[in-house]
């Protein structure tokens, strides 16, 4: 069988079986840092033991497994795979003896997105892009007038931000979930919640096989705007000479201002507002949250004074070039012009960017997939300190801006996503059958299971053992 190919685009590739089949389906996600499948059970109770087999063979082959959700029905998530063609495989082999699937491509059914989300989502690249334009019309103003080193080097400083803006600053919504999803874990870590190395949300946060340069530009993407700001910090310090040097109080103005802007946005937590606390709030406290949101809005707007004060010091000088005789006029004026139209569009568009490297999540599949694995997580926790630990999750993801959801429909969505891991998913139970040694059914499932096994399925796995693990009161693994 050919390796399952998928693009970034939101291909799926999808395995069916007929609906007789314990196994219906595997749905298999290929990113370009993970391959996940989503395999679809419609077994009843007395084949819960046999489901457990099946997991204990995915964890021995070094891939992390979770019960989840996926388009309303219970699925099994499985995480790190390398050959998706070894899972088929398995599952063919397994107790259940799966015949050939059906294989297709599947695009995903994100909702199309507004206009003007559309605009925030290439917001920061296209800032980037534009941004170049205007610090090449800096430099070319600084060659112009005798080669004038601080206005050079405002446009070569301005460069250095923008240029990695343009390069790194475009969406991607994996790095921006695996960054969400290390962050939470030290979150959750600094609250006494435990995150165990072979559970799914470690598996995607992990770094194991990923080459130096794969590292380096996830850490540039990360932190693009922060190297931006400071690019703009020491290009102010050499616009402010620059436009002492011409004797431009113009340049001088506008340095002290977008400096201040962008330096500002170094400091500033972005920080989604809460509904319900905006309501009740004073106007300080609204324009804060404003500001909390976007804190680029900082620096983009005052950036805006660029466009303005250079646009006044343009005309000023072009009127004084304009009263010498026609012998001795120069046009550099018009380089300051070239550069204040650019960095209109540019400070606008970066005004609507995130500070988080991209914003939103965008794709739907992801934003599931975020709930399943931190369910997993809250419900492997003991029932006196699950609250609590909720409690810190939805204070963490409330304030994220990667996630659209309000702290209600955050929680709301938790609640339900581990009521059905607990209660309704067939995966869930198989493994709670196995470990609280209910021998009932898991006796005669083993027995059936060894009857069903040929040496196929030996090479896999070992058939588990019926005798019960008391499991921790409390405790839910899934």
């Amino acid at each position: 069988m050919a390796a399952a190919k998928s693009e970034r685009n939101g291909a799926i590739e999808s395995y069916t079986w007929d609906a007789a089949s314990p196994i219906s389906r595997i749905d298999i996600r290929k990113s370009r840092k993970n391959t996940v499948a989503y395999i679809y059970t419609s077994v009843d109770e007395s084949d819960l033991e046999n489901l457990h087999a099946m997991r204990d063979a995915f964890r021995a082959k070094g891939w992390a497994n979770s019960s989840d959700m996926r388009d309303g029905k219970s699925v099994l998530r499985v995480t790190g795979l390398q050959n998706p063609d070894e899972l088929i495989d398995l599952v063919r082999n397994g107790p259940f003896k799966q015949a050939v699937p059906t294989q297709a491509s599947i695009v995903s059914k994100d909702k199309p997105k507004p206009f003007m989300e559309q605009v925030r989502t290439h917001s920061l690249r296209a800032s980037g892009i534009i941004y170049s334009i205007g610090n090449a019309f800096y430099i070319a103003s600084g060659i112009a007038r005798k080669k004038q080193a601080a206005q050079i080097g405002t446009g070569v400083a301005f460069s250095v931000g923008d240029v990695m803006v343009a390069i790194f600053g475009g969406k991607d919504d994996e790095r921006q979930f695996k960054s969400l999803l290390t962050k939470l874990t030290h979150h959750l870590n600094k609250n006494g919640i435990s995150i165990p190395k072979d559970s799914a949300i470690s598996a995607e946060i992990s770094t194991k096989g990923e080459s130096l340069s794969e590292r380096t530009y996830d850490l540039i993407h990360e932190h693009i705007n922060k190297i931006k700001a400071l690019a703009e910090v020491v290009g102010g310090f050499l616009y402010f000479k620059a436009g002492k040097d011409q004797g431009n109080r113009w340049k001088q103005a506008t340095a002290v201002i977008f400096t201040t802007g962008f330096g500002s946005s170094l400091f500033i937590k972005e920080k989604k507002p809460d509904p319900e606390k905006l309501a009740q709030a004073g106007p300080l406290e609204k324009a804060w949250a404003w500001v909390q949101e976007r804190p680029l809005r900082a620096a983009g707007y005052s950036g805006l004074s660029n466009t303005l004060f250079t646009t006044i010091g343009a005309l000023e000088e072009r009127k004084t070039e304009l009263a010498k005789p026609p012998g001795i006029r120069t046009d550099h004026y018009k380089y300051d012009l070239g550069a204040s139209a650019s960095m209109l569009v540019a400070n606008n568009l970066y005004a609507l960017s995130n500070k988080s490297t991209g914003g939103a999540i965008t794709s739907d599949g992801l934003i599931n997939d975020l709930y399943g694995l931190v369910a997993q997580v809250l419900n492997r926790e003991p029932e006196d300190k699950r609250e609590a630990a909720i409690r810190a999750t939805v204070d963490f993801l409330g304030e994220r801006i990667e996630i659209k959801d309000t702290r209600k429909q955050i929680e709301t969505r938790l609640r339900e996503q581990m009521a059905h891991e607990a209660h309704d998913n067939p995966w869930f139970k198989a493994r709670t059958l196995h470990e609280t040694g209910v021998t009932d059914i898991a006796q005669r499932q083993n027995t059936l299971s060894r009857a069903k096994a040929d040496g196929n399925w030996a090479h896999y796995v070992t058939q588990p053992e019926t005798a019960g693990i008391a499991q921790t009161p409390g405790h839910a693994i899934v």
